[in-house]
């Protein structure tokens, strides 16, 4: 059952179609003509001759290298889409060595920003016959707006040969992905009609309910209408049965129960039921603030797999606002559809319209704009993925997807979130994800396979020789870039360097049995890196060598955090493992329960490399994945706890292993070009990598004169991120910092007031130091707080310290929009 949804999933990234898709745009050009309408280029390459239709083709030499192509800005039609661009054309050449081929580029004024060449496969091998020549590629939305110009054309890579070019032709059609949104969710609701009763009236809104229908709907005071079309949706099959069927249920009535009085405010309560559980609706409507608060909770009937349960609305005022996970921001041109995790939207329309920004309780928020819709996970197994390895006999790739909540008979679920009734515009200045007004982040976590103190040396300090970090001369520790630097405990099993680099005969460096390996972890500790356990030892470990290995890492370096190390299905593969019986009560290899009696809270979860989930939707080498350029529709949470397999564990992933054969990609990985376009899509890349494993192919490190060094490709590459650090833009930070914050932030409330500013208020239990903010303004204060700012490309990001239990009101100038 489980890989089967993992492939109905990968159908559905590239399965759907809407309404608003342009139509297919063909530009074609035969050469017999120049063509002054369209921007084609190197038209002087056009020949009279033997061509493949008409008289005239585009011939490429040593003189005139690059061939007949097509220059300019994305057809207006498809600008701010993703592209599926289609090329063909023939091509001949005359020579056994010709080297021609189909080059695409995209320009941001006079910078390269997107360069890739297609090498032209001539079909028909006999010299001096035309061969059809085909190629596709797909270009992601934020690459094709207006700002941008895309070039297609032939390049004679060597030019000592002659290649001809015919009949060009470039297919523009949109590329679509599916929704990952309810069915139910993808498509208009109509204006409620009916005997609509009035349920409750206050000073900020007015709810009304429909007995037939089962129905209600919100509206301001002035009677316009704010939300309603309700709907639960419920998606799960049955625990331990041969039945291995999806069931869903879609639950449109809302049965009225009662309403109550309190001295905050008022109560609405309804019912709603289905196949698989009992749930009830409590909106509270506050009397001395514009705000309603919507509770679902639901008590299951009986044991189920849960994979899904939300509530949506559709919603009435016309949207103005999408605050974007990232903390972007989109006003006039709107998605097709939003995967939000914590952020929002703001409607508004003639004086009435609400804000919904940072669900509190719920996995979360998704945006259909073309629908009015909107949906809120109360649980969602693609908000909390998880993958097992059972123990098998005779295998070692058998996986099963663990994301869905494990619910037993009478278990409750429940979830919360609320709106702020509005009657103008609000600037809601977005809470990002970096402190400090940084935008990306670079997490360097070390898996700790055959490490040796040499090779830790040359890639921490610059050299082997080089035996304590204050006297560092390159690498981690001289660039002052923390790692989450994983290691063993022990080596009871006497594993050997030797087995991967033949000049290491040493056992891999462990805590336990390693002279000076703890004493080297303790330095770098001090210097900023992380320690913590990549289990305790190579194989599969005893419990209570675990327990020792626990006391031990929470004594010497109060490690919080831990990495799985060699998961597969056979008894000698790690079963402690997250991903194996780390989790299974009834296994002797269980170890929750130690990992919370020492505070291990940070998990690495392996979910998307070993499911390549979106491995297909990278693009051009850039850090995310899928691409953020391909949109805001795809479930990528940074970070999650399971609502039921493993307690208040920390999750966090990484999405593919960087493992580079030698020093010749540190260029090409981390150029400049893939660092802007990190920090532009505010995004956070965690690495997982093995800069100290013995391995003679390592690009980490080099061997010379019967020494280690640091290969200078990777140490450059650490200097240029160690720039971007120091000029405010890039935060370089450890697994617990990052995620220890990213948990802190969560627990801020944001919420705008009648007066026009805005409280953020900081709920979690330690301070906050540099909490930043995205808004499109220059003018923000904040009474009684030190205000740093900088700007970038028209936004402000602004930052201050929030001690934990303090609020504060922020004010902005009226112009910032």
């Amino acid at each position: 059952m489980n890989n089967i949804r993992l492939q109905l999933l990968l159908f559905l990234l590239l399965s759907g179609a809407s309404n608003a898709q342009p139509p297919e745009l063909r530009l074609i050009h035969n050469l017999e003509v120049e063509e002054s309408d369209d921007p084609w280029i190197n038209q002087q390459t056009i020949i009279m001759g033997d061509a493949h239709s008409g008289q005239a083709f585009s011939r490429t030499d040593s003189v005139n290298p690059y061939g007949i192509g097509w220059r300019g800005p994305v057809p207006a039609s498809f600008q701010n889409r993703n592209i599926h661009l289609s090329i063909s054309g023939f091509a001949r050449a005359f020579s056994v060595d010709a080297k021609a081929s189909i080059v695409i580029s995209i320009l941001k004024q006079d910078s390269t920003v997107y360069w890739i060449n297609r090498p032209v496969n001539y079909v028909d091998k006999t010299l001096s016959s035309w061969s059809k020549v085909n190629e596709e590629v797909m270009l992601p939305s934020n690459l094709c707006t207006a700002d941008y110009t895309l070039l297609v054309y032939i390049w004679n890579e060597n030019g000592h040969s002659i290649c001809d070019f015919d009949d060009l032709s470039l297919v523009f059609n949109e590329l679509r992905f599916g929704s990952f949104m309810p069915a139910s969710d993808t498509v208009s609701s109509a204006i409620p009609v009916g005997e609509y009763q009035e349920v409750y009236r206050g000073k900020y809104f007015k709810l009304e309910y429909d007995k037939f229908s089962s129905q209600f709907k919100i509206l301001s005071p002035s009677d316009k209408l704010l939300m309603y079309s309700y709907s639960l949706f419920t998606s799960w099959s049955e625990l331990d049965s041969k039945d291995i069927s999806i069931h869903s249920s879609l639950s449109r009535s809302f049965f009225l129960r009662e309403d109550s009085l309190s001295e905050e405010g008022n109560f609405v309560s309804f019912d709603i039921r289905s196949e698989a559980c009992n749930s009830k609706l409590i909106i509270f409507f506050s009397n001395t603030e514009a705000t309603v608060k919507f509770h679902v909770e639901s008590s299951f009937l009986r044991p189920v797999l849960l994979y899904r349960q939300s509530f949506s609305a559709s919603y009435g005022p016309e949207l103005r606002e999408v605050y974007r996970n990232s903390s972007h921001m989109d006003t006039k041109t709107f998605q097709e559809e939003y995967w939000l995790g914590t952020g929002g939207f703001q409607v508004l329309t003639d004086s009435s319209g609400f804000i919904l920004y940072r669900v509190e309780n719920a996995t979360s928020l998704q945006l259909r704009p073309e629908a009015n819709r909107f949906c809120v996970n109360l649980d969602w197994d693609l908000d909390h993925p998880l993958l097992h390895w059972p123990l098998l006999k005779g295998k070692e790739k058998a996986k099963e997807n663990h994301s869905s909540s494990r619910i037993t008979q009478g278990d409750k679920i429940s979830g919360t979130f609320s709106i702020h009734g509005i009657n103008q515009e609000i600037v809601i200045p977005r809470l990002m994800t970096f402190s400090e007004g940084r935008t990306g982040a670079v997490i360097w976590t070390e898996h700790a396979d055959y490490s040796d103190m040499k090779l830790q040396r040359a890639v921490n300090f610059g050299s082997d020789t080089i035996e304590e970090a204050r006297y560092a001369s390159a690498g981690f520790v001289k660039h002052r870039i923390p790692v989450t630097k994983s290691a063993f405990y022990s080596n009871p099993d006497k594993e050997l360097n030797s087995k991967k680099l033949g000049v290491l005969n040493t056992e891999i460096a462990n805590v336990k049995g390693t002279p000076g390996f703890k004493e080297f972890l303790l330095d770098v500790q001090n210097f900023g890196q992380e320690i913590c356990l990549h289990t305790p030892d190579q194989y599969t470990t005893t419990r209570p060598l675990l327990k020792e290995a626990l006391i031990n890492f929470q004594k010497n370096f109060n490690s919080l955090s831990w990495i799985d190390h060699g998961y597969d299905n056979l008894k000698k593969s790690n079963r402690e493992d997250l991903v194996c019986d780390g989790l299974n009560e009834a296994s002797d290899y269980y170890a929750l329960d130690l990992w919370q009696e020492f505070g291990l809270r940070y998990f690495w979860n392996c979910f998307y490399e070993d499911t390549s989930l979106y491995s297909s939707l990278g693009f051009h080498s850039f850090f995310s994945q899928p691409y953020r350029g391909w949109g805001d529709r795809f479930p990528v949470p940074d970070f999650w706890q399971h609502p039921n397999r493993s307690k208040e564990l920390v999750h966090w992933a990484t999405t593919s292993t960087f493992d580079p054969p030698d020093a010749g990609m540190w260029d090409y990985f981390f150029n400049e070009q893939r660092m802007e376009d990190l920090l532009q899509s505010r995004g956070i890349k965690v690495m997982h990598v093995y800069p100290a494993r013995a391995d003679s192919t390592n690009g980490f490190y080099e061997y010379k004169d019967g020494h280690f060094f640091i290969q200078s490709g990777f140490d450059s590459a650490l200097q240029r991120q160690s720039r971007l650090r120091d000029a405010g833009r890039l935060e370089l930070i450890s697994v617990k910092d990052y995620f220890g914050y990213q948990m802190a932030i969560q627990k801020v409330k944001i919420r705008p007031l009648e007066n026009g500013f805005v409280e953020v208020e900081n709920n979690s239990e330690v301070d906050l130091k540099g909490i930043s903010f995205a808004i499109n303004s220059a003018t923000v204060k904040v009474p009684g707080k030190v205000l740093n700012a900088r700007l970038e490309d028209g936004e402000t990001f602004f930052w201050f310290d929030l001690n934990k239990g303090e609020s504060v009101n922020i004010e902005i100038s009226p112009l910032a929009k």
